[in-house]
């Protein structure tokens, strides 16, 4: 009897074990309340970065050791394709940018600015030239092809230079060439003589001086 007697005394404010239990009932509850750890979700993204960081390292590092195999036309081609694909990441990250700044727009009843940017100024020869804040983009029937104030600052000192005409699209030409071959992808340019490139310079000297 004194050993039963010792298994079940209770302190003040504990239940009883239930039957077949190995524990008390308090301590299960307690148990079973315990919070989820608020760190499991930044642990996750740390982990997806981490995880996107690797596979771009090794991506790279394959295609790096690819590069001493290929030939002038395969590095040219590659060369393009990745223009064309940078291209259309920036025109992704403009069309975000359109549609986050008519939802402002919207938001705040502000028609006129959203019209502004909706509807830029006309050109004859289809090329349009479009400044918003430090970016500037160049225009040809829905295609954008976004620029730094750099790249627009050289370029209106190519265009705008006192030379020929035919010597001022040799240089445009030859820079588009050398530095933006994905304007290519937007603007047909077949070569120095193409009259685009000339309504292209023509274009840049109207919304810039140098």
């Amino acid at each position: 009897m004194e050993e039963i007697a010792a298994k079940t005394v209770k302190t003040p404010g504990e239940k009883p074990a239930r039957p077949g239990s190995s524990k008390p009932e308090a301590v299960k509850k307690t148990a079973a309340k315990k919070p989820a750890s608020k760190k499991n979700a930044p642990k996750q993204a740390g982990t997806r970065a981490r995880m996107e960081n690797f596979r771009h390292k090794a991506l790279a590092k394959e295609l790096s050791a690819l590069i001493p195999q290929l030939d002038e036309e395969g590095l040219t081609f590659l060369l393009e394709q990745a223009q064309i694909h940078l291209y259309n990441m920036q025109v992704d990250e403009h069309n975000r940018a359109i549609l986050q700044n008519r939802e402002q727009n919207s938001s705040a009843g502000s028609g006129g600015s959203k019209k502004a940017r909706q509807d830029p100024k006309k050109s004859d020869s289809g090329i349009q030239i479009i400044a918003e804040k430090s970016s500037y983009y160049i225009v040809y029937h829905g295609k954008w092809v976004m620029f730094t104030k750099d790249e627009m600052i050289r370029l209106t000192k190519i265009a705008s230079a006192p030379v020929s005409e035919y010597d001022r699209n040799d240089a445009l030409f030859r820079w588009i060439e050398r530095e933006r071959r994905d304007i290519f992808g937007a603007i047909p340019i077949r070569g120095k003589t193409d009259p685009l490139i000339s309504q292209l310079a023509l274009e840049i000297t109207k919304h810039f001086t140098r």
